[in-house]
């Protein structure tokens, strides 16, 4: 979490045990920015059975990686009363509404993309939103892995967590 504070860092008020004095602060008190809404959606989705949330997220880990950004924008989906297999249906019939409505609204962007980034984009996209996820529990998904042919520089240890060059190879090899 992120603290907030609209205290002057040059000019922090202290108090008795020269701490900072938080009662000055626009909050009144320390105050902190969660990294999603998803204890505010989780209680409305309570109430209203479906819900998301979209906005910004904030990271406080220092990651400095391609894969972990600060701060980005994120689509939260709650939904109650929901297993597993409900929520990856959700997430399935999501993404392959966003792709198809890509395609058909962007042809020209997606024509743009596949002529000067990735040429087989729009491709990939259409087989994607046609084809059916494939889902696999954990002990599949090492197996996958241990079948693919290439060869990984830590082993698969039980029920630990897989890493991204395994989980990459694994995808493909589905």
């Amino acid at each position: 979490m992120f603290r907030v504070s609209t205290l002057d860092l040059e000019n922090l008020p202290r108090n008795e045990q020269g701490k900072v004095d938080f009662d000055k602060d626009f909050f009144g008190k320390e105050s902190f920015l969660t990294v999603s809404g998803q204890l505010n959606g989780e209680t409305y989705a309570c109430a209203l059975s479906k819900i998301y949330t979209f906005g910004p997220t904030f990271r406080a880990e220092n990651s400095n990686t391609s894969r972990h950004l600060a701060e980005f924008w994120m689509l939260e989906p709650e939904v109650a009363f929901a297993n597993l297999n409900d929520v990856a249906g959700l997430a399935e019939a999501m993404l392959k509404y966003v792709f198809k409505a890509v395609l058909e609204e962007r042809a020209d962007d997606m024509q743009f993309f596949a002529e000067r980034v990735d040429k087989d984009a729009i491709d990939r996209l259409q087989r994607f939103v046609s084809a059916d996820f494939a889902q696999v529990d954990y002990t599949d998904a090492v197996t996958i892995l241990e079948n693919c042919g290439k060869s990984f520089e830590t082993r698969s240890t039980g029920r630990g967590s897989l890493l991204r060059a395994r989980t990459l190879s694994g995808g493909r090899a589905l």
